[in-house]
């Protein structure tokens, strides 16, 4: 039996539920798994039958992330080289807490989300330990590839070159949770790194019966994990581009408590906050989304095609790359008015050949067995380490 210990954080979105899906192939496989995790993703692991330990108050990874994040926001300076690294001094600071956390259990290996690979590597380096980590989306640069700066919004890119990069160029083993297909155009990956396919997890909450009612076909409105600015703004003038059209949206906010409160809505919209999206998408026609990777593989997992406004981070990557497929069209977010947005759903919905692109990426990804060769992976570096 090989111990796990994962190391995720709520703090960056959709960057966890990668690595809670491969915790819990690596669990049901007959392995120890120990999650480090916050509140929120705590409760995910503890739903899904782990066990997680928690940083004390003032540690997490949120409560370091944020306000840096903010003050550079405020002051208008950028992340380069030099700047101060949070995440590095957030590890820093949980490297005793989590040390003294594991005395009596020892893991086999270390495997972290993206945001969380400085404490894993300080708790590796400590311990003597391989690890691993699992980037949620598409990759970004290796030691022989240009950093492909365009993939990304300008804060968004300085934090994946400056922050994130080092480490991932330091691990012993990088999984990437997206498919070679859809990470185009390809570039050689370092020889310790994989493309495995997305890797999904989420919620188990029922669906809205009303969503099962027949009628008009539905079309997927879907926000990104954590709420960012103008968001309710996008809802309402899909609301307005959808008013005519002969179809219903459902849109889901960010977020499992009670859902903000809306403009005036048409009467074939419903909002709701959190949905699982995989179990929703197979009564839909197209999806309109912020370009978020997991909800983007998602549609394409199960044939159905997008409108994509990028908003920020990775987006801008993930948004291209479905385009290049032939499965989406993409506005950008200063075009994303209700008549443009009324124009895109018409054309998508008109022109057969975006489902049929979506319907190839589908079973290219129905191919797949992300968690098998995640953990397949995880095996190889256990038994190279042992």
């Amino acid at each position: 039996m090989s111990n796990l210990l994962a190391i995720l954080s709520s703090a960056a979105g959709g960057d966890w539920p990668p690595l809670l899906r491969l915790a819990i192939a690596w669990r049901d496989r007959g392995h120890e798994v120990l999650l480090v995790a916050d509140p929120g993703t705590a409760e995910a692991a503890r739903s899904a039958g782990l066990s997680p330990i928690c940083p004390p108050s003032g540690r997490t990874l949120g409560e370091w992330l944020e306000p840096h994040l903010g003050d550079l926001l405020h002051s208008g300076e950028g992340i380069g080289p030099t700047s101060a690294n949070p995440l590095a001094g957030w590890a820093r600071a949980c490297r005793p807490w989590l040390l003294e956390a594991l005395r009596g259990w020892r893991p086999s290996l270390i495997v972290s989300s993206l945001f969380c690979q400085y404490l894993a590597e300080e708790v590796a380096d400590a311990l003597d330990l391989p690890w691993c980590c699992v980037n949620p989306g598409c990759s970004f640069g290796g030691r022989d590839r240009p950093f492909p700066v365009a993939d990304f919004s300008p804060l968004g890119a300085a934090l994946y070159q400056h922050w994130l990069l080092p480490p991932l160029q330091r691990a012993d083993l990088v999984l990437h949770a997206t498919s070679l297909d859809f990470d185009q155009p390809a570039h050689p990956l370092p020889g310790n790194q994989w493309h495995i396919g997305p890797l999904f997890w989420e919620w188990p909450v029922p669906i809205p019966e009303q969503f099962r009612q027949p009628g008009p076909p539905w079309l997927l409105l879907s926000l990104s994990t954590s709420p960012q600015k103008g968001d309710l703004a996008l809802v309402e003038a899909v609301a307005a581009a959808a008013a005519t059209l002969p179809v219903r949206v459902l849109a889901t906010l960010p977020g499992r408590g009670a859902v903000p409160a809306v403009g005036r809505l048409p009467g074939n919209m419903l909002v709701t906050g959190y949905l699982p999206h995989y179990q929703i998408l197979v009564h839909c026609r197209l999806v309109i989304s912020n370009a978020g990777h997991g909800l983007v593989l998602k549609a394409l997992g199960q044939g159905v095609p997008l409108l994509l406004i990028p908003w920020g981070r990775d987006q801008f990557g993930v948004a291209s790359r479905a385009e290049h497929l032939g499965v989406a069209r993409v506005i950008p977010r200063g075009a994303c008015r209700a008549r443009s947005l009324h124009e895109a759903i018409t054309a998508l919905l008109n022109d057969p050949g975006f489902t049929r692109a979506a319907q190839r990426e589908a079973r290219r990804l129905q191919r797949l067995d992300p968690s098998s060769e995640g953990c397949a992976r995880l095996a190889t570096l256990c038994a190279s380490s042992g």
